[in-house]
């Protein structure tokens, strides 16, 4: 998965069109052994990379941790509600305390079959309550004879999922060849894990594979009636 789109980007924000402010330069401490020293006043490739991976490692695990809190919840926004009133309409919060964490969901999992069909009741009542209570339950997180807490394990299990799905919502995928899903994959080597991975995220971006996987699981319970590529970045998921 190219965590940050590149020049040509067709899906999400392609990091190659955001513009970095220019760095000062400063005066090196050690002007005299190193005369020519100077600091480069805009970023390499790989160093926009790594920001954008840094700050969106940190946006994601603040928001995650912020659940400890019951009022995070109702300043979500749509579709937690701000005030929970049954003899009114819900009010939604006009800017989320987690922005991230909203615009996956409302880009990725409120339009699923079957989820967009969900009453407006099920999130800002039924779900949002089961999160609220969850954050006023004061579950441990702290190291039980070290193991994690239980707090801890949903929260790491949540940053990790989050992090990764954020960071290709905002870099974006480049859209090349369709990718032969029914292809081989070994399954015992770490790079064509992550090749099945990025080929299941292409295709969820620029083809039918929502779709495909849930017809085949609407027919069968069986994974192995998935394409091996799914297979295969099941396995990448685990591990990572």
């Amino acid at each position: 998965m190219e965590e940050a789109g590149t020049e040509g980007s067709e899906s999400g924000i392609g990091m190659a069109h955001l513009e970095m402010p220019s760095i000062p330069k400063r005066a090196s401490s050690n002007a005299s052994l190193q005369p020519d020293a100077v600091t480069p006043e805009t970023l390499t490739s790989a160093q926009l990379h790594a920001v954008f991976d840094i700050l969106t490692h940190y946006e994601t695990y603040a928001e995650v941790e912020l659940f400890k809190q019951p009022e995070t919840i109702t300043g979500y926004g749509y579709p937690f509600a701000l005030h929970q009133n049954p003899d009114s309409a819900p009010s939604y919060a006009t800017k989320s305390t987690t922005p991230l964490l909203a615009a996956l969901l409302r880009s990725m999992v409120l339009p699923l079959p079957g989820v967009r069909d969900l009453p407006s009741e099920f999130w800002h009542v039924r779900f949002q309550g089961i999160l609220t209570k969850l954050s006023e339950a004061d579950l441990s997180e702290s190291y039980d004879k070290g193991v994690l807490g239980v707090r801890k394990t949903l929260a790491t299990a949540a940053s990790v999922i989050h992090e990764s799905v954020s960071r290709g919502i905002l870099g974006g995928v480049s859209r090349g060849p369709r990718r032969n899903l029914n292809g081989y994959y070994d399954r015992t080597k770490a790079s064509e894990l992550q090749r099945a991975w990025e080929d299941l995220v292409h295709e969820a971006t620029y083809g039918t594979l929502i779709n495909d996987v849930f017809e085949t699981a609407a027919a069968s319970s069986d994974l192995e009636h998935h394409p091996p590529a799914v297979l295969a970045a099941i396995d990448y998921v685990i591990i990572q």
